[in-house]
């Protein structure tokens, strides 16, 4: 009776091991902490999306209003049929993306001071830079003021003639407007938003009436 007591007895315990080992044969589930996070969406929208250093500064909005070539600094851009080209005196004036004329010094200044005065009495900003052409001629750095278009005490004037001068130097100079761009100034000189120093302003933007409070009196 006591050998059929331990007979039942051991195989009660094999069959409790065999179901244990069942069981853990099964691999037990994954702590939370030990499952690596998936990249969520906005994560790899970051990924994808250009970065501010590789996009560069915003483009700006630029369309070309005028071009003034000295002839004798580049003579291709001048017809050969066209009188006069080979002096020192003749330019090329080219209005937007149209057609080029060619104007002696005192026609070219003229072009320069109305479309200054013209985009500027509009409210368009302007900017000019020089392109340098090679040879210039023996003009550089001088210039003649006749011809001139307007008062010597006119900004826009000054400017004018201050920019044919430096056609006279480097070659060519280009003209222009800049929209959706306030920086208190009408007409600079200079590459914009490249590295380096700023543009030069050239003619300020005039100050706006102040307004009056009560009483007459201005604030």
């Amino acid at each position: 009776m006591r050998m059929r007591g331990l007979v039942v007895l051991a195989v009660a315990v094999v069959g409790l091991f065999a179901c244990e080992e069942r069981f853990s044969s099964t691999p037990p589930p994954l702590a939370a902490d030990s499952v690596a996070a998936g990249p969520s969406s906005s994560a790899i929208e970051a990924l994808l999306a250009p970065s501010a250093t590789a996009a560069g500064p915003a483009a700006l909005d630029i369309a070309r209003a005028l071009t003034v070539t000295l002839c004798s600094s580049s003579p291709e851009a001048c017809p050969a049929s066209a009188p006069d080209t080979s002096g020192a005196g003749s330019y090329r004036v080219v209005f937007g993306s149209g057609r080029g004329e060619i104007r002696s010094r005192g026609q070219a200044m003229a072009d320069l001071y109305k479309e200054l005065r013209d985009r500027t009495s509009s409210g368009e900003r302007l900017n000019a830079q020089s392109v340098a052409q090679g040879d210039a001629g023996a003009r550089a750095g001088g210039g003649s003021t006749k011809g001139g278009g307007g008062d010597s005490s006119d900004p826009l004037a000054q400017s004018a003639l201050h920019l044919l001068d430096l056609v006279d130097g480097v070659g060519e100079v280009t003209l222009d407007v800049i929209h959706g761009r306030s920086s208190g100034c009408m007409l600079s000189l200079g590459r914009l938003g490249g590295e380096g120093s700023a543009p030069q302003c050239l003619v300020k933007e005039p100050d706006r009436p102040k307004g009056r409070g009560k009483g007459g009196l201005s604030f």
